[in-house]
């Protein structure tokens, strides 16, 4: 039983680097998404989030799931059933990796913050001076539609024409 829950364990981290690395890599595709605001494309955006919200669920599936592990393992090491250092090894690789893992996708959720917040923020700029811009105009044209009374300048109002 003892190598099973070490096994399961150390399976369990492997799932959840798999699913940080995949993370990490919808990270990339919203930091590129974001870079350009030209060439910002909301159905990406979209589709990005849906599949990185269905990876944040695995994360937190893993996590009862690793919660429920430790019980058995913590009882398992404290009565030294667990007796394979070659497998405590691999799980304090694990462990290191996945730790690395959460500090890097920690940085480049910081990152994507920065960058969205850039983003909308330049868009709302840019909302703002088109309302701007129409207001302008249209207190232009309301001011002209209000001058139709005007006299024509090219006739002469003594001649009779």
């Amino acid at each position: 039983m003892s190598d099973s829950c070490l096994e399961k364990t150390i399976a369990n981290f492997e799932d959840k680097i798999l699913t940080l690395e995949n993370v990490r890599k919808l990270n990339k595709n919203l930091r590129d998404n974001f870079s350009d605001s030209g060439a910002f494309d909301e159905k990406r955006y979209d589709e990005i989030m849906t599949d990185k919200s269905d990876l944040i669920e695995r994360i937190a599936s893993l996590n009862e799931e690793a919660d429920r592990l430790y019980e058995s393992f913590s009882s398992e090491m404290k009565t030294g059933m667990i007796q394979s250092e070659k497998g405590m090894s691999n799980l304090r690789e694990k462990i290191e990796k996945l730790n690395f893992l959460t500090k890097e996708t920690e940085n480049d959720e910081k990152e994507i913050k920065n960058l969205m917040e850039r983003f909308f923020s330049a868009e709302r700029e840019k909302i703002k001076a088109a309302h701007k811009n129409s207001g302008a105009a249209i207190n232009y044209y309301q001011t002209m539609s209000a001058s139709k009374n005007v006299q024509s300048m090219f006739y002469d109002s003594r001649s009779g024409v």
